[in-house]
């Protein structure tokens, strides 16, 4: 039930009140408002608003985007996501062109996951951790490498740059998730950090890939 209806019905039900009693004063029943004039862009309906003194427009403003079916609110604006996701597949291509054929990666997860590990250590005396050597998007193997000290106890994610490109996807793809402080590797174009927002279970957590390097 709209405002509107809701209130011509407590009118509605006041009058009869008054009928009974025998005292009835001038009642109205409310008009309906008229609908909102406005253009629709991408299934949101933009509306042109007035100032207060000379009715002149304003100019349309770009909403915030409430998905219908689930009442869900879009946590980042149309035009950011949109914005975004352009910027995403720029870099995938950039990816595409550049990739190596083989290359090196280790992933960390900047949170309060903890991976607490005594050795073996490199004979510079860094902690050796697991790394990625990945073939054309596949992963071939394992190997142990050093790690900076401030990682070296931190979890790790067994991801390719495929993974961290689906990863950003995902996200963006989610309108009740967010993502911050993205940032693209300048040389080939995967995504080097990023804060994500999927709610609760994402607050708090980073992605970062520590060391990346073409392989032999």
């Amino acid at each position: 039930m709209t405002v509107w209806q809701a209130r011509k019905q407590r009118v509605a039900l006041a009058a009869a009140s008054c009928l009974c009693l025998g005292a009835c004063a001038s009642l109205s029943v409310p008009a309906e408002p008229p609908p909102l004039q406005g253009s629709r862009r991408g299934g949101v309906l933009v509306i042109a608003s007035s100032d207060a003194e000379g009715g002149a427009p304003i100019g349309a403003f770009e909403p915030v985007e409430v998905l219908h079916d689930t009442g869900t609110v879009d946590r980042m604006s149309p035009a950011v996501r949109r914005h975004m996701l352009e910027a995403l597949e720029e870099q995938r291509r950039l990816w595409q062109e550049r990739r190596p054929r083989q290359y090196s990666i280790r992933v960390v997860e900047l949170s309060g996951c903890v991976d607490v590990h005594t050795g073996p250590y490199a004979a510079t005396g860094e902690l050796l951790r697991d790394r990625l050597v990945v073939r054309d998007s596949t992963t071939v193997r394992h190997e142990a490498a050093p790690v900076p000290a401030v990682y070296a106890q931190r979890c790790l994610l067994a991801w390719r740059a495929e993974d961290l490109f689906a990863d950003v996807a995902r996200i963006l793809a989610d309108p009740a998730a967010a993502i911050t402080g993205l940032v693209y590797d300048a040389a080939y174009g995967f995504p080097r950090a990023y804060w994500p927002d999927r709610g609760g279970r994402d607050r708090g957590r980073g992605v970062l890939v520590e060391s990346f390097a073409p392989a032999p």
